[in-house]
Order: structure tokens, then sequence, then C-alpha cells
């Protein structure tokens, strides 16, 4: 072996012993003689990596990549190093937190190096804070190196623009020599930046990690720092954040202060930080800080600077804790710990100092910085300090250091003194004490007396302090986590939303509810929201340690999902039934399965081992047959398996009688239909792919030159042949994919013997096929992070998938009716795809390991399965149905339902049509003289009213052909609503006329412009300008008056089917009020994209509200979370929205037609309520039966919920225990907690060997 091999190796060894900087030392002697030895400067910048040095990394990889441009690794590796933020040696700015996305310079000039506004060229990140990114850039115009912030780009809000802007001006006001200076204030492609000292060195907190340092120093360091904050306080400027990440050290050991994105300018009126915002970092700001308050003055910096010398005297912060809210806590009621216990070294002065600057009351520390900067001077010059009035004996301590030769020589002299004057006292206190002791023990009991009396007095008060700083600390800390909870909703992470509600609400759990009513209908509504979007049925676990969980398989019958738990000794056989929700089989055998397989009847289930094939009888739950075990095998028919390829055979799994299906020889690969028609088959050393028709044993046809292909070699004129790597038939057998290993694809028509390549995806990536059921089309997935679908019958792509992240695609199967994809990826999340929105729908978590997954056969549920559990997902997707064209030549105006649900309405021009719900019409009405705009049908469907702008109310019934009555009015009828008993029908003109319309007679004229009626009929409201009012019907008397609106509401208000709620939304407003009719109170609201909003409707369970406008849009919302679930897209504007009776079917009024839309809305959007006949406590969990164990008699009563969502427990009971307990009730409802450390954790506990435990949906207890 050479002696450079033996180098190589060498450093390779090192490398693999993970010693860093021996590595870097050997590879740069190396590196020397052989420069263009790529594999070494690989080895060169990972150690560098390892040791943090990311500049020299860089210039690293872009050396290797000067040699080498197709060297992989190199390239990976540049990439990740360019998406994360840090470099030590040169930190600006300590990273804060890394989010994705951050503005980076876009422009180049050529070079690699990016350019910024044509005059600053980014050298590399530094990194990046909650607001901005800092980049090491070079001035071109003044050729000097300098450090620029800009705004990252997710915290574009005014508010965030704002700070950053201020920030700027702050700093640039300030000329001190320990504050970091700003050169350059300015804006490119609207995002703010600024440039300013480029700081070499290391924060103040890594600074006194790595070195060495004196109290003396670090005090003298400190004083410095304080001055400079007196001279910006002398500016009129707050810092608010200083800490020992925002103090930089030169490696002059000069302190220089930055960050001022929180600053405070005293004297402005800004509003960027409002009343209650907890600015700055928790472990050094001050209690008002902590408690939000906006008046903070400079003595808040005052306290930052004490806990920053307290960090640097004794190694740690103040106050630690391992929660945000732990540490805040401690801020409001504890004092720290005094800095001499944790460092004895420390000086009883220099513990006063501190001790001041920590002070709870701001009047009692330091007045400020310039007196606290005088203290530390004083410390350092061995002078008496402020902090703690010094006794005699420390005066004469501090003298003495200061005087010593003088000290010494007066000693004697002044011990003598001191002698005499302590005798002399001794004797005067005697005499004082002896004439005064007979007047204090007459005034003795009248001072005990008053002084109980103040001590009740105060113990009342300082008690009821207690209590009310006490509700205040536990109302602000509830709002600090239903933030949290809210961030988590936004994210789409329902769990983590919920159990976070959870915690929100325990700790207001015990107050008035009248105190905290908005933290409590906040926190409700997000565990709610949670529970609605989080679509988990239920969990399966392994038994024991060495099972793993295999392959799941639906029954025909879409209702039943067999899936299986294997270990070495013993595997399990899981029958579920989806709707009861009931394990209705065990099936044990001994020995491991690989898979298992439902017979095409539903009759028999086929075990698959190694050695063994067995068929269990379901019915009998027993093994009718086994068999040899196969290297192949697939169902054939209900009695049949195919155990063999050459020849092509079935078994009889009954008499064991084999059949040959196919005389097959030699066979390299085989692919078949999935209904076993068909069989693509190549040959070994063969180029031709034979297509078989297995049923009639004919060769239907051959593709000749099919699997291989002459690749071309660069450069030489060469080539060679490439061989296929898979085949994918589809399932009617009229197409064939096949893949070769340089990534070609082609795509073969069976039929016509044409084929085409596809090509799209990255070389060498593409992994797997898998085709739709309808054979229409065939998606590619490929590790380049994409899925690529493909049109068979030669359109082309037509959708193209992309992973969300740096994980790629494993698998994908399409649900059943082609219309959606469940992908699963390296990073163990399901996902759900739309394939022609080309969008993610939905994300299935909760695997640790890569997951695979199956839909049933409606489509209706998805079962994703990895090695430690089973998972089943109810899937719920709003689906489009009818589209009822116009019955005439014309626009349609409205439309309507009939009370039973089974009749459409709509006009178009100045006609009526009824029509069924596939378009057949039933009857037409005409005689209105100019457009209807309104149809309702009275509650017993005998009777139509219909509006129009010919100024009449016209009456219908079936079977006539002419109006049955008029009912005329002076201006244009907009709409005619009949009350629920349908004795009164209310007409909206210019006023609201209330008519017996049997006797056509009016009995009652409100001046209003806007009319519904309540689901009882003992109430209607009225709309007048911005104002909602509400009537008894008995006795039309005004009961209340809705004010909010600052525009008019018109006939923008529409009462929920219940009664319960009110929706309301004022001319050109961007959003829709929800009220509580049961209080009179606004209790949300639906938050619009903007003001193309035309109608709304109410669904009939009151939960959901669809809302439509001009941009051919339907939302639905969740009523109670205010929180948007789905949208549906309609292909013109909608006019109107009309639910059908039972919640299932929206209809929508476009220009062109009626459009309908099957609108499941189960667990996946809002878990509409699956049971309601619950009537026993003694079925409830054993967690939740200790909740609720007093449970109210009343509760046992079916009544309805908004929290009827779960399969086995009642919604009321779940309100319930939400009272009681609502962290732990969050935590088994979604098997999660929130850590100690303020995060997130999934509590799935692994199930003991003997027995096994079937977790339903979250939480739910357990059943063996």
């Amino acid at each position: 072996m050479s002696s450079v091999q033996q180098m190589q190796q060498h450093i390779y060894r090192l490398l693999q012993q993970q010693q860093w900087t021996e590595v870097e030392k050997c590879a740069l002697q190396y590196l020397s003689t052989y420069p263009q030895d790529v594999n070494v400067r690989y080895y060169l910048a990972f150690a560098r990596s390892r040791l943090n040095k990311m500049a020299e990394v860089q210039q690293d990889l872009e050396a290797i990549l000067t040699i080498s441009p197709d060297h992989d690794l190199a390239k990976n590796m540049l990439r990740q190093l360019r998406e994360v933020s840090g470099v030590k040696q040169d930190t600006q700015a300590p990273p804060r937190s890394t989010k994705s996305g951050a503005n980076a310079p876009q422009h180049s000039h050529g070079n690699s190096r990016k350019i910024l506004g044509n005059r600053y060229e980014v050298i590399c990140k530094l990194g990046q804070g909650g607001m901005g990114t800092v980049y090491k850039v070079h001035d071109l115009q003044l050729d000097r190196t300098v450090a620029l912030k800009t705004l990252i780009a997710e915290t574009d809000s005014e508010e965030q623009i704002s700070r950053f802007i201020k920030e700027a001006k702050a700093t640039a006001a300030l000329d001190h020599p320990n504050i970091v200076r700003v050169h350059d204030i300015g804006v490119f492609e609207k995002t703010p930046y600024f440039t300013m000292d480029l700081v070499a060195g290391s924060s103040l907190k890594e600074f006194l990690k790595m070195t060495e340092v004196e109290t003396s120093q670090i005090v003298d360091i400190m004083r410095k720092v304080v001055d400079a904050v007196h001279y910006a306080h002398g500016k009129g400027i707050i810092h608010r954040d200083i800490k020992p990440a925002n103090i930089m050290i030169s490696e002059d050991l000069q302190p220089k202060i930055m960050d001022f994105g929180l600053a405070k300018v005293v004297g402005s009126q800004d509003n960027i930080s409002k009343t209650g915002d907890v600015v700055g970092t928790p472990a050094y700001m001050s209690p008002e800080q902590a408690r939000g308050d906006k008046k903070v003055n400079r003595r808040a910096d005052v306290y930052s600077l004490g806990a920053t010398l307290y960090q640097a005297i004794t190694g740690r912060a103040p106050f630690e804790g391992v929660t945000y809210i732990n540490i805040i806590q401690q801020v409001w009621n504890d004092e720290p710990i005094h800095p001499r216990s944790l460092n004895p070294e420390a000086s009883v002065e220099l513990e006063a100092i501190i001790l001041k600057c920590l002070e709870k009351d701001p009047k009692k520390r330091y007045k400020s910085a310039a007196m606290l900067a005088k203290d530390l001077s004083n410390f350092l010059e061995h002078r008496p300090i402020i902090a703690k009035p010094p006794t005699t004996w420390t005066r004469l301590q501090k003298l003495a250091r200061r005087h010593r030769s003088v000290f010494m020589a007066a000693s004697a002299v002044l011990l003598s003194v001191l002698v005499g004057s302590a005798i002399s006292v001794w004797q005067w206190r005697i005499a004082v004490e002896a004439r005064q002791k007979a007047e204090e023990q007459k005034t003795i009991a009248e001072d005990q007396r008053e002084k109980a009396q103040q001590a009740r007095g105060e113990a009342i008060t300082a008690r009821q302090k207690a209590e009310k700083d006490a509700k205040a600390n536990a109302v602000r800390l509830s709002k600090i986590v239903l933030v949290k909870a809210e961030e988590a909703y936004e994210k789409g992470n329902w769990r983590e939303c919920g159990v976070f509600a959870g915690m929100g609400l325990e700790v207001i759990k015990n107050m008035p509810k009248e105190e905290v009513a908005r933290e409590r209908e906040k926190g409700k509504a997000l565990v709610q929201a949670a529970m609605h979007r989080y679509p988990l049925i239920r969990k399966v676990f392994p038994q024991d340690k060495e099972a793993w969980m295999g392959k799941t398989t639906w029954h025909p019958d879409h209702k039943t999902l067999a899936f299986f738990s294997s270990s070495n000794s013993i595997s399990r056989i899981f029958i579920w039934n989806i709707d009861s929700n009931q394990q209705i089989a065990l099936l044990t055998q001994q020995g491991r399965i690989n898979s298992i397989e439902w017979s095409g009847d539903g009759k028999f289930l086929l075990a698959i081992s190694t050695n063994m094939i067995r068929v269990w009888d379901i019915a009998k739950r027993a093994i009718a047959k086994s068999h040899p075990g196969a290297a192949f095998y697939k169902w054939y028919s209900s009695k049949h398996i195919i155990t063999s390829l050459e020849p092509l055979t079935a078994l009889d799994i009954f008499s064991g009688a084999k059949k040959v299906l196919l005389p097959l020889t030699q066979v390299a690969k085989a692919e078949m239909s999935r209904n076993r028609k068909y069989a693509a088959v190549l040959r070994q050393n063969e180029k031709d792919i034979d297509i078989w028709n297995i049923r009639t044993k004919k060769k239907i046809k051959t593709l000749k030159n099919a699997t291989h292909r002459e690749i071309p070699v660069m450069g030489n004129g060469k080539s060679y042949k490439s061989a296929i790597n898979f085949l994918s038939l589809s399932p009617n057998g009229k197409f064939l994919l096949c893949y070769f290993y340089e990534d070609v694809t082609t795509l073969w028509n069976v039929q016509s013997g044409q084929k085409r390549n596809l090509s799209g995806h990255a070389k060498y990536t593409t992994t797997g096929a898998q085709w739709s059921n309808n054979s229409q089309y065939v998606a590619t997935i490929a590790r380049d992070k994409t899925i690529r679908i493909w049109d068979a019958s030669g359109k082309g792509q037509i959708a193209l998938l992309r992973s969300p992240n740096k994980h790629a695609f494993v698998a994908a199967k399409w649900s059943p009716d082609d219309r959606f994809l469940a992908t699963s990826s390296f990073d163990t999340v399901i996902r759900l795809w739309d394939v022609r929105e080309q969008q993610q729908i939905s994300t299935f978590t909760g695997h640790k390991k890569i997951a695979h997954g199956e839909w049933s056969g409606d489509g209706g549920a998805f079962a994703s399965y990895s090695a430690e559990k089973v998972v089943i997902w109810d899937v719920a997707t709003p689906k489009s149905l009818e589209k009822i064209p116009a019955q005439e030549e014309g626009t349609i105006n409205t439309i309507s339902w009939n009370n039973s649900g089974t009749q459409v309405l709509h006009s178009v021009n100045n006609n009526i049509y009824i029509t069924t719900k596939s378009g057949k019409q039933v009857a037409k009405f005409v005689g209105h003289s100019d457009l209807p705009v309104f149809l309702e049908w009275n509650p017993q469907d005998t009777i139509l009213a219909s509006s129009s702008y010919d100024k009449t109310v016209r009456l219908w019934r079936m079977g006539s052909p002419s109006s049955i009555s008029t009912l005329p009015h002076q201006s244009k009828v907009l709409a005619a609503v009949w009350s629920p008993d349908g004795k009164i029908l209310a007409s909206l003109a210019s006023k609201v006329h209330f008519w017996d319309w049997q006797r056509q007679t009016k009995i009652k004229t409100i001046q209003a412009s806007g009319i519904h009626w309540s689901s009882d009929g003992e109430r209607f409201m009225t709309t007048q300008g911005n104002e909602i009012d509400v009537w008894r019907k008995k006795d039309w008397q005004k009961i209340t008056t809705l004010r909010g609106h600052k525009n008019p509401v018109g006939g923008g208000a529409v009462w929920s089917p219940n009664g319960k709620f009110l929706s309301s939304r004022a001319k050109n407003s961007g959003f829709v009020r929800i009220w509580d009719m049961t209080k009179y109170q606004m209790m949300g609201k639906l938050v619009l994209d903007g003001t193309n909003f035309n109608t709304l409707a109410w669904r009939p369970d009151s939960r959901v509200i669809a809302t439509g406008g001009f941009e051919k849009t339907i939302y639905l919302w969740d009523v109670f979370s205010q929180k948007k679930i789905a949208k549906l897209q309609a292909d013109s504007p909608v006019y109107a929205l009309r639910w059908h009776k039972d919640g299932k079917i929206l209809a929508a009024n476009t220009v062109r037609n009626i459009s309908m839309w099957e609108v499941d809305i189960r667990k996946a959007t809002l878990g509409a309520k699956i049971s309601q006949d619950f009537t026993g406590i003694e079925e409830l969990p054993k967690w939740y039966t200790k909740i609720i164990a007093d449970v109210p008699r009343h509760l046992e009563k079916p009544m309805s919920s908004p929290f009827d969502l779960h399969l086995k427990i009642p919604g009321r009971f779940i309100e319930y225990a939400m009272e009681r307990q609502p962290q732990k009730t969050t935590q088994e409802l979604f098997e999660a907690k929130v850590t100690e450390a303020f995060g997130f954790e999934e509590t799935e506990v692994y199930t003991p060997t003997g027995s096994v435990t079937i977790k339903m949906p979250p939480g739910f207890g357990q059943k063996k």
C-alpha cells in the first residue's frame, strides 16, 4: 500500500473516531501536497462542520465542486449549509429560532454570491432572530465589510415592520463606543434593511464560557455596558432586552450592545407594543415587563443589567425553569438565590449591588443607570457603595485598604477612644431605661391592642391582594397557553392544539366563570375544533415488544378490516367492524405471518408465511386448510390462489388440487392485473413482453423489443443496453408501464402496440407506480420528492405532487373514486391529496416508522400501518354531485329546497321551475311580470310563496297552473318567509309586512330592511340600519337590540335552525358575526377573505355555515371555532346557497346552473355525532369514570351537545369532564400531553404481554 493511500486511510479512521481537530490538521497537511483529492477535501469540510467553522466549510465545498462538479455529497452538504443559520466565529445576532423562508437577497451579478440593491455583496448568513436575519456583507461602494439585517418573510406584518424600522432608527440615533453603530437604512423590493458594525468576537454569554475572567474584569466590562445604557437613556431610548446574548465582546475586550428590536422611545405615541404584551427574555426581564405593563421605564433596564451581572458572576440566570411560564412565575413571586451562595468568591458589596438591581419594586432599584455605574466604580476602587449602607466596621475596613500606613499608626489611639465611649454609653443607657420603664408598662397594653387590630386589617388586605394577584396571574398564564394552542391550530397540529387548550382551561378552572368567560369560551372552542379536525378512529398496538404490526386489508363489504401482529413464536389476526366499533374476531396461530389477503367473497382469509399458507374460515373462526408455503401467491378466485409462475398455477384451497393457468417457463418478470384476467410476462434472455388473457389462456399481444434500451455513452459515440427494472399492468390490461434503471419510463398501449416515454423525474429516482382503479391514470413515485400523474390515453402529465419537506415519497394509493391519492413518505406522515386541484387536503400523523395504508372500498376510511401499530382514519371530503342546468335560456335568479328534501326550486327569467335532484322537471309556474327573487314552501309543502320585483308575492299550489293568491305591495318584494307553524307570511319590501295569507289581510307592519323567524316561531328578528331588533311574536313587543355593526345589515341576518344562534353581516364588511341568542351576546366572527360575499346558509344541525360569493368559491365554517373546515369550487359566481334537510347535500345557485355537493362532514371536518343512544355511565372508559364518578343524574338523559364528536362518549359527558379536569381530559382525548419544557409529547404506552389492547378514538379506554 502506498504512503498516499495510508495517509488517506489514516484520515478516514480519524473521521470515524470523531477526532475532528486531528482530521482538520492531517487533511490540511495532506492537501498541501495533493490539493485535487476531492474525498479528503470532503473529509475536511465534514470535520469543520462539526467544529462549527461554517465559513471555511463553505469555501471547502465550493473548492470541491470546482474540481468535481458532480460530487453529490458536496452538493447536498453545501445546499444544507445554505439553509441553516449561524457562523460562530463572526456572529452579529445570536440566533433565537430557525424559520424557513427567511428573506435572502435574490439578485446575482454573474458570480455565486448574491447582491442586494447593487451595493451589498452577501458573504454568508450570520444568524437569525425572532424578527430579522443578519448577513455578513461587503459594501461595494465604501469597500468595507459590515453586517446587514433584513426582516424575515414570515414576520412582514405591520407591527413587525414597525418594530424593525424602529430598531434601525433607535440604533442609528446612538453614537457610543460601546453600542453597535448603524451605517445605512433602506428598503429593497419592499423589504426593509439596515447595515451596522460587524463585530469580530463573541457574545458575552459565549465569552464567559470560553474565557477565565477575574471578577474585577467582569465588573469593568459591565460598567462600560451600564455607561452605554445610561447614554441611550439620555437619548430617550429604553432597550428592554438586555441580556448576555445581546452584548458582543470584541477582540480587544470592548463590549458592544446590539439588538434594539424591542427598544422603546420615551414619549413616543406609537402603539406597537400594546398593554398586556410581554416583550423581552423571561430570565432577564423585570417583573413589570413580565406583566406586560405599558409604562415600563429606565429601571426595567437596570433590572436586566443586574440580571446580566448576576449571570456573569454566578454562571446562571437569576431565575431558571423548564418552561417559559415557570420562569415568569418566579420573576413575579420569588427572590433570587443570593449570588454568594452560588459563588462564595463574590464579595458582599457586589452581591448587594446585584440584589439592589433585582428588587421587585422599581422604586427600590437604582434610580438610573448612572447611579449603578457609580456603584460599580466604587466597588472597583474599594469605596463605599450605595446599594447597602456600610456599617462602621465596613467603613473602617475600606479605609484601611486605601490608607494602610495611617491606619496602623492611629489604631491604638482609636481603640482607646472606642473603649471609653462604649463605657459611657452603657452607663447612660441604664439611666434612660430606668426612667422609661414605668411609662412603657402603662402604654404596652394599648400598643398591643392597636397592633392586633392593625395586623388583622393588614392580613385581610394582604389576603385580598394575594387573591387578586393570583387571579390576574392565572388569567395571564391562561392567555399565554391559549395563544400556543391557537398557533398549533393554525399549523394544523390538532392534538397539540387540544392539549394546550386543556392546559389553558386548567389554570382558570377554579375561578368564577363570569371573570374568565372569554378565556373559557376560547379554550372550549379550541378543544372542540381540535376534536373536529383530528380524524382518528382507533389505534391498535402489537401485543409484545417482539411483535410487529403487518399489512391491513379491507373486507369486500367495506366495513370490516383485517390486520395482524406477528413475532417469531406467535401471530394474531384482528378482525374489526368499523360501524359497530368492535373487534369481531381474534385469530391466533403459531409462527410468523408475512401477509394476509381476503378472498373475493370475503368468507376466507389467507395467512401467508414463509413455509406455510393457512386458509381461515371466518364464520367458523378456524383454519380450513393448510398448504406448503410458496414464493408467489395471489388470490385467483374465491377458492383458488396462485402459487407458482412456472407454470402459472392455481391451487384449490380446499381440495389441494392444482391446475395450470398458463404454461410459462423461464420467467424473468411477471405482472398480473388486479382482476387476475391479464398477465404481462417477460422471459429470461428475451427482449419481448407477452400479454396473456389468463382466462382464455391466449396470448393477446407481444410487445417487441420492450425490455432493453440503447443508452448512449457521453463523448465516445458508443451505447450500452439498459435492463428493465419493473413492470406495472393497468387493471383493465390495456396499458403497461415499463421502468428502466436509467429512469426511462415507457408506457405501452397494449392494443395498438404503441409506446411513449414519460420523462420528468430526476435520474435514478423512480421507485414505483400505481394505477388508478379506472385505468385512466398512473402515478409514478420517485425519490426526487415528487409524484407525477399521467393520463394513459396520451394527454401526458396532468398533475405534479411535491413533498412539502425534504422527505421523499415511498408509496401511493388511489381512493376508490380515483379523485384522491394517499401517499406515505420517509417522514412517517400519511398525506391525502386532491389530484385535480394538486393540493394536499389532510395529513395523518402518529406513526414513528414509515407507514403504508389501504382505502376501504367505499373510500370512507383509510387504514395506515407501520411496524409499531395500525391506525384507522375516518376520511370525509366534499364530493360534487349533480349540476342542474337552467330550464330555459337565461340567468338563474334563486334556488330553494322543499321541506322534504325531494325537490329543487329555482327561477329563470320570470318563471319558476320545480325539479328533482337529478334535474327532471316536475312543475312550472308562470305569472310574474318581473324576476322572482325568493322562493319558499310553507312547512307543510302545500303552498309555495314567491317574491318578485313586480311588487307582488304570489302563492302557488302544486297542480294548479296559475297562482291561487296575490299579495300586492308598493315596492319590489325581496323575500317572503313563513312562520314555523305556516299561519303567518312575512314579506320584505320597503317595510316588513306580516300577513294572514288565508284571509289575505295584513296583521302588522314594521319599519325594517330584513326579517327572519326563530325555529320555534316564538321570536323573530328585523334589521334596521346597523341594528338588529329581536321581537316576541305573541305580543309584538321588542325583546332586545343587537348592536356592533358599523354599516347597514339589511337582509344579511339569518337565524340558525335550532334557534340558538344568529348570523349577521353588514354591507361591504369582511366578516360575519355569530350571536348567542340565549344570552343575546356576540360569540365570534367568521373572517372572510374579502368583501366578495353574496350568500350564507346554515346547515340543519346549526354547527356549520356555508358562505359563497363572486369568487366562485364556497367555504364551510365551523360555527364554534369560527374556522374554515372545507372549500368547494363552483364554475361561476355563487348567488344563493341552500342545504338539504339532512345536511348532506349543499345546493348552489350559480349563473349557469344549480350545482350540488355531497358534504359528508364527519371526523375529518366536524366529527358528526355517531352515537346518541348512550344511557349508562358503566360503558365509559376507566379514566373517564374516575373524572366524573359523581356525574349528575340529569346528564344520563340524551341531550345534544357541541362535543358530540366521538364514538363512545356523548358530548354532555365530555363537557362535564372538561369543567372538572380539563387538562387530564384533553390528555386522554388526544393521547398527548404538554411537557415540562412547554413542548408536545405523545403519551402512547406500550401494551404489556398477555392481552391485546385496542385503543379507541384517542383516549377512549381499553378493551381486552
